[in-house]
């Protein structure tokens, strides 16, 4: 008689021992799985086995850290943006599933463990990715706890190491004269322009069509993002907010670029590929290559210094909200202007837009003048 793979119990069932994770000992933590004949109990351990390499198995006594977070990810990030799964899902794949706590059950962690996977971070280098980690730590640990796996947030009291932040720029002197003088393509020009006098954000200009621009009531109807990823491009029918909805107006530096690069385009998508499709990562990559060359190469023919290194197309739209603070445009129409979905945003630009001494002085005494 052919011996059983599988054990057989007085009751007549049989059963069989899977390991489902590891203990903060590091030892195999099993689960027993009963079945009445063995051909039941093999589907059933087999079904597990699948459930185990796809990181879906869920037990709330042995669910393990990794297999929770990417459930977690499946769960309720599924209606987000794709740059923002994607974010989510570096955390999870790259720094969580890889830990040395990603076997250990949800309910062994304890704040010093996550402490030191922070700290480890840390000691590598990373800076942005600990405030991320940290906030889909407290995500995952809560909607466990939604979930009745948990009682309490182990990441209340997690602290990130202190870090300069680097603030955002504006475009020098020099980089803005470089801009103006450079050799562009009209369709690089228009580019840039939008950024620097519309300030709106590459997906906003990337995704607008002719039927966007109202040259006659000098508007530029923002209402939808081309979102670039390594594998493919779309056109989201919504801006990255819900501010992001807004009609901008049209500086006269804009209005006759713009309008000289409408008129030799047919109708549709302003910003294409040469085959008329939308832009993809490398083509995109190609083209801002091209700006920063142009722009590069007017500083060296006029003697001009830019930093070429920090150039980017975020910091045109960061030199168009400090135009606006030194114009005197107020905060709320700035905020509009620019889609910032919080004031604070907008007035943290603001805040760090410098006034001489000298020029608030006489503001203030003009001012008291008025008022006497």
């Amino acid at each position: 008689m052919p011996k059983t793979r599988y054990t057989k119990r007085s009751d007549g069932r049989y059963q069989v021992k899977i390991g489902v994770g590891k203990s903060l000992e590091g030892k195999t933590i099993y689960k027993t799985l009963y079945a009445a004949t063995e051909r039941e109990l093999r589907a059933k351990k087999d079904a597990l086995k699948l459930q185990l390499s796809q990181g879906v198995y869920v037990d709330n006594a042995t669910q393990t850290l990794a297999q929770w977070a990417r459930e977690w990810l499946r769960t309720y990030k599924n209606n987000v943006s794709y740059n923002t799964y994607a974010m989510y899902s570096n955390i999870v794949e790259k720094h969580l599933a890889v830990s040395d706590i990603a076997s250990v059950p949800l309910k062994d962690i304890k704040l010093f463990h996550l402490q030191q996977l922070i700290n480890q971070k840390a000691a590598a280098g990373l800076t942005r990715t600990l405030e991320l980690l940290k906030c889909t730590l407290d995500q995952i640990f809560d909607a466990a706890i939604n979930n009745d796996m948990l009682l309490k947030n182990p990441t209340r009291g997690l602290e990130l190491p202190k870090r300069e932040h680097k603030e955002k720029r504006a475009l020098t002197p020099d980089e803005r004269t470089a801009i103006e003088k450079a050799d562009f393509t009209p369709k690089q020009r228009a580019f840039v322009y939008l950024g620097l006098y519309a300030g709106l954000r590459r997906g906003e200009i990337l995704a607008l069509t002719t039927d966007d621009i109202d040259l006659e009531n000098r508007i530029i109807r923002v209402n939808k993002n081309l979102v670039i990823n390594n594998a493919y491009t779309e056109i989201k029918a919504s801006p990255k907010t819900d501010a992001g909805f807004r009609d901008v107006m049209i500086r006269q530096r804009l209005y006759d670029i713009l309008a000289e690069y409408i008129a030799s385009k047919p109708p549709g998508q302003l910003f294409t590929m040469n085959n008329g499709e939308l832009m993809t990562s490398s083509s995109y990559t190609k083209f801002w290559k091209g700006i920063v060359n142009a722009i590069s190469a007017s500083a060296a023919s006029n003697g001009l210094s830019i930093d070429i290194e920090t150039l980017s197309s975020h910091i045109l739209r960061h030199t168009c909200a400090t135009d606006m603070f030194y114009s005197g445009l107020d905060l709320k129409t700035a905020q509009r202007q620019l889609g910032h979905s919080r004031a604070d945003t907008t007035l943290n630009i603001y805040t760090h837009c410098q006034t001489s001494n000298a020029e608030a002085l006489d503001k203030m005494n003009n001012y008291d003048k008025r008022t006497s």
